[in-house]
């Protein structure tokens, strides 16, 4: 509503603008031009032809500077929600703010987790007892990597995920809207393979700002899968066997 009332007010200030060029006109032609394009000579006319009776410039100055104040008033408060609402949708910034908050809070909603087996709460700031919809939705994430792994084995594809806690998963964990991550190795082990993980994210929209901040996941190579992102290096892109994991990692549907 506010941007509308900005909007409209700005629409109204064309011909009250145009009022005043026209009343300086009367005097000078060239004099005219400069306020048509800048505000500032508009004050020196203004000044000069207060009081010409040719000019009668009083009532549309007065008229565009009570405007301008209003204008200045209703730009104060808009907000950048209301104009990113405006620019790319409702839905759009619902659930850009809904990932945001995600990430803000999500050490604090791992460290219940994983230590009390609750839920963080973010507007208590605190720990509270998970519902059975959560308690059954944390277990059917954990399970996508089991069920990844089955549907990988199927596929022909030997290898193995570890949830090992490390200093390369931990840092992947801070990144915001990720859920959950899991080194992948194929079978057997060698030396010369590269690393990769795979992430969850905590929604589809979460891994896409992922995947497309690539800042945030360095020099990584990654493919998503809904709301799965597989992150292997660069330099094993042209892998055959990653190759045959990436179309298997890509045609996997959790049940």
């Amino acid at each position: 509503m506010t941007i509308a009332i900005f909007i409209l007010l700005s629409l109204l200030g064309i011909p009250f603008w145009a009022w005043l060029v026209l009343r300086i006109r009367r005097v000078s032609n060239l004099g005219a031009i400069l306020p048509f394009i800048f505000a500032v000579p508009a004050l020196y006319w203004a000044w000069r032809l207060w009081d010409d009776d040719e000019a009668k410039i009083r009532a549309p100055f007065i008229a565009v500077v009570v405007l301008n104040i209003v204008l200045a008033g209703v730009g104060m408060k808009i907000t950048q929600a209301q104009i990113e609402t405006l620019l790319f949708g409702q839905e759009a910034v619902q659930a850009q703010v809904a990932t945001q908050s995600d990430g803000r809070h999500a050490d604090m909603k791992r460290w219940c987790r994983e230590q009390h087996d609750a839920d963080y709460d973010v507007d208590l700031a605190t720990c509270v007892e998970a519902t059975t919809d959560d308690a059954q939705a944390r277990i059917d994430d954990h399970q996508v990597f089991g069920q990844l792994a089955k549907y990988l084995d199927q596929s022909g594809i030997k290898g193995e995920f570890d949830e090992t806690r490390t200093t390369g998963t931990e840092q992947l964990l801070a990144k915001p809207g990720v859920t959950g991550v899991s080194a992948y190795d194929f079978l057997p082990l060698s030396m010369s393979q590269a690393p990769m993980s795979i992430l969850q994210c905590v929604s589809e929209i979460a891994c896409l700002q992922l995947e497309a901040d690539t800042g945030l996941l360095g020099s990584h190579a990654m493919l998503r899968n809904r709301n799965l992102l597989l992150l292997f290096g660069p330099d094993a892109a042209d892998d055959a066997r990653i190759n045959q994991l990436k179309a298997a990692f890509s045609s996997f549907r959790p049940t």
